[in-house]
C-alpha cells in the first residue's frame, strides 16, 4: 500500500477505497458502462466471468479507487 500511496500523492490523487479484486468486480461489473468496457477488453469468457484459475489469481490482489484532489 505504501507504493500506491506514494503514486497517488505524486499524481495528486486521494485514496478513496481499497477493495479485494473479487469484491470490486462484483460491485462494479454490474454497471452498464463497466460491463461494456469488459466486453471491449475481451476480459470475460462466454459465461460472462473469468475462469476459476483467473479468479484464484485475481482474488489475491487489491484494487484501489482514487479521486483527483
Amino acid at each position: 500500500l505504501t507504493l500506491a500511496r506514494r503514486l497517488a500523492q505524486e499524481f495528486e490523487l486521494e485514496l478513496e477505497a481499497t477493495w479485494l479484486f473479487d469484491e470490486f468486480f462484483a460491485e462494479f461489473s454490474k454497471r452498464h458502462d463497466n460491463a461494456q468496457l469488459l466486453h471491449r477488453m475481451q476480459a470475460l469468457n462466454s459465461q460472462g466471468t473469468i475462469s476459476p484459475e483467473e479468479w484464484e489469481a485475481a482474488s489475491a490482489h487489491f484494487t484501489h479507487t482514487h479521486t483527483h484532489t
